[in-house]
């Protein structure tokens, strides 16, 4: 069983709204970061971000550290503005 297969098995048996899913997600986005992999980083922070602001509401803790997280992915693939929003 590889990643995906983790992420798909937690998406089919809990939904993409549950909060196991979204921390699978949170996870493989910070390989992906510390792996200099920015674009699927982003990709994934995207995610991570929209499915906790839907959850948690956007005062959350949790939301505010998924939005710090994708602007750094956006600042290292060299989108300054889309970093600073």
């Amino acid at each position: 069983m590889c990643i995906s297969d983790s992420v798909q098995i937690r998406r089919q048996e809990l939904g993409v709204w549950h909060v196991d899913t979204v921390d699978i997600m949170n996870r493989i986005a910070m390989v992906h970061a510390l792996a200099n992999n920015f674009p699927e980083a982003r990709r994934c922070y995207w995610e991570v971000f929209w499915v906790r602001k839907g959850i948690f509401g956007a005062q959350h803790p949790g939301v505010a550290i998924a939005a710090h997280d994708l602007a750094n992915a956006f600042v290292n693939l060299g989108s300054l503005e889309d970093g600073s929003n």
